[in-house]
């Protein structure tokens, strides 16, 4: 499988000293540019809510939760990421533990330890290791280098993994390609599942999936 493709949401890097820098929660015009030192706060919690808004944040974050909508986020490390805003998009380094939910929104990391996406039309792009994924969505996106466990519960998901070693999916129409894929549990109708190579122990129940099995 093709390795997944960045985000077109990547954040462009600008002169800031042309732009106004104020602090997250100031009074902030619609479309300014937020900079803000995640180290710098007490108690470990950031929130950013002020929508249509670029944040650039510095340091490393306890935890980052977002009820904007239509912001980009630049961050290097969260601990505990939350998304529960609408179509904002988040550029990460390490990304240890997210959440999204609400609609439309993107989030790239380079890694993740875990991840729960939920709402709708979520996509979440992994360039190296997404140790466990669980999707309660629909419509929704996960694409990783290689990942662990994925469970997928709901409709007209996808999944874009390398090599993966275990699938679980219960829902309808969601379709996962895979690398390779050690164990695939399955419980719905039209579904699809591809491996590209290797062997893969499969339990499945349901009418009119495509299985690895199925599959030249």
């Amino acid at each position: 499988m093709p390795a997944p493709s960045r985000s077109a949401a990547v954040l462009a890097a600008g002169a800031l000293a042309a732009t106004a820098l104020v602090m997250v929660g100031s009074d902030v015009p619609a479309h300014a540019r937020v900079l803000k030192s995640c180290s710098s706060l007490t108690g470990g919690l950031v929130v950013l809510d002020r929508d249509n808004t670029d944040y650039r944040l510095t340091g490393e974050c306890s935890t980052l939760r977002i009820t904007a909508h239509g912001s980009t986020v630049d961050v290097r490390y969260v601990a505990r990421l939350e998304v529960l805003g609408d179509r904002n998009v988040v550029e990460g380094t390490i990304l240890y533990d997210t959440v999204v939910s609400g609609v439309a929104n993107t989030v790239h990391a380079g890694s993740m330890r875990k991840v729960k996406v939920r709402g709708k039309h979520n996509a979440i792009e992994v360039d190296g290791l997404l140790e466990r994924a669980r999707i309660r969505a629909n419509r929704s996106l996960v694409v990783a280098d290689s990942v662990l466990r994925v469970v997928t519960k709901g409709n007209r998901n996808k999944v874009l993994a390398g090599d993966t070693t275990s699938s679980k999916v219960v829902g309808n129409r969601n379709r996962l390609a895979h690398t390779s894929l050690s164990e695939l549990r399955l419980k719905g109708k039209r579904n699809t599942v591809s491996v590209a190579k290797g062997t893969t122990r499969v339990k499945a129940k349901g009418k009119h999936n495509a299985l690895p099995a199925d599959q030249p």
